[in-house]
C-alpha cells in the first residue's frame, strides 16, 4: 500500500540471510529533497517504540539560499502523552550522520492508528524554524519486531505550529566565570494570570540554583515582556555539565508548558544556544526556545 510519503517497496536486492530494508519512495521525484536511514521496532513490555535515526544522504536545499542549519524532529501523532525528540543542529551538512535512539509511549492499541513523523527544520535564532520536508507512515504497515526504512524526505511548505516559546538571551564572562541568563519575553503562551519565569541551572543533571522573574499583570498575557537579568557562578571546568531549565507558571499555580532546557546534552535549539555562547564570550546571544 501506499504510505503518506510515497510508496513501499522491499529491496529484493540484499542477502536474503539479513533482514531487508524497506524502501519509502516518494511519488513524485521532484519533491525529493533527500532520503533517511532508521530503524524502528515496538518494545511490548516497556510499551515504547524505539526509533534509531542512523544518517541522512543527499540533503537538498529546497531554496536557492541554502541550510542555515537544519537538525532533525520525530513524533508520534497517537493520542498519548505527546512527546517530540530533536537532533541537534548540523550545520549545512548534506550527508549528516546521526546514529542517535530515541524512544516513545505508545500503547499496543495506538499502533494501528498512529504515524510516525520525522521533519527536517531549518533553524533560524531570530525566526521561526521553518519544516523543510518530511517523512511520514502509518505504524502498522510495518513489522515492528524490528525493520530497517530507507525513506524519501519529501518537500514541505508550512510554518512550525504556533507553539509557546520563551526568547533567552545567554553571555559568559571567563575571567569573571559568571553566566548571565536575560529572560526577555513570551509569544503564544496560553491565558495565565499574572505569569512569571522560574528557571534553574543545571550542573551534572542536578539543579544547583534557582531564580524567578516577576509576575507580568499585561494587558496581553499571551505576549509578556519581562527583560530581567539573572547572574550565576559557574567554574568554566562545569561549562560542559551545566545548563538551564526554564518554565513558565502563575501565580495561581498554573504549570504552562513542561518547559525548555538549555546545554550541550539537549537537542536541537537547546544546544545550539550554549554552543554559540561559548563560542562568542561576553557577547550576549539571544534566541527562541519552543516550551514542550
Amino acid at each position: 500500500p501506499d504510505s503518506p510519503s510515497g510508496s513501499i517497496r522491499s529491496d529484493s536486492s540484499r542477502s536474503p540471510r539479513r533482514r531487508v530494508p524497506i524502501i519509502m519512495a516518494a511519488n513524485d521525484i521532484n519533491t525529493v529533497l533527500g532520503r533517511f536511514h532508521l530503524r524502528l521496532k515496538y518494545d511490548g513490555s516497556k510499551e515504547e517504540m524505539l526509533v534509531h535515526l542512523v544518517e541522512a544522504q543527499d540533503l537538498t536545499p529546497s531554496s536557492e539560499s541554502g541550510f542555515r542549519d537544519p537538525y532533525v524532529r520525530m513524533y508520534l501523532d497517537s493520542d498519548e502523552e505527546h512527546r517530540t525528540l530533536q537532533t541537534a543542529v548540523h550545520r549545512a551538512e548534506t550527508h549528516p550522520y546521526f546514529d542517535q535512539h530515541f524512544s516513545f509511549p505508545l500503547k499496543p492499541r495506538n499502533l494501528v492508528k498512529s504515524n510516525f513523523i520525522l521533519q527536517l527544520l531549518d533553524y533560524d535564532r531570530f525566526s521561526r524554524d521553518e519544516v523543510i520536508g518530511e517523512i511520514k507512515f502509518l505504524l502498522n504497515t510495518l513489522d515492528l519486531s524490528g525493520c530497517e526504512i530507507w525513506g524519501d524526505l519529501i518537500a514541505v511548505r508550512k510554518p512550525v505550529e504556533h507553539s509557546p516559546e520563551l526568547l533567552i538571551s545567554l553571555s559568559y564572562l571567563p575571567q569573571a566565570e559568571r553566566l548571565t541568563v536575560v529572560v526577555m519575553k513570551a509569544k503564544n503562551l496560553h491565558v495565565l494570570h499574572d505569569p512569571f519565569v522560574k528557571l534553574y541551572l543545571i550542573i551534572n543533571d542536578k539543579r544547583a540554583k534557582k531564580r524567578k522573574t516577576s509576575a507580568i499583570r499585561a494587558t496581553d498575557p499571551a505576549n509578556p515582556i519581562w527583560n530581567e537579568a539573572f547572574t550565576f557562578d559557574l567554574p568554566a571546568s562545569q561549562m560542559q555539565d551545566a545548563g538551564i531549565e526554564l518554565f513558565v507558571t502563575s501565580n495561581e499555580g498554573e504549570l504552562h508548558e513542561p518547559g525548555c532546557a538549555i546545554g550541550l546534552q539537549e537537542g536541537g535549539t537547546g544546544c545550539q544556544h550554549w554552543q554559540d555562547m561559548m563560542q562568542n564570550n561576553r557577547k550576549p546571544i539571544a534566541m527562541w526556545h519552543v516550551l514542550r
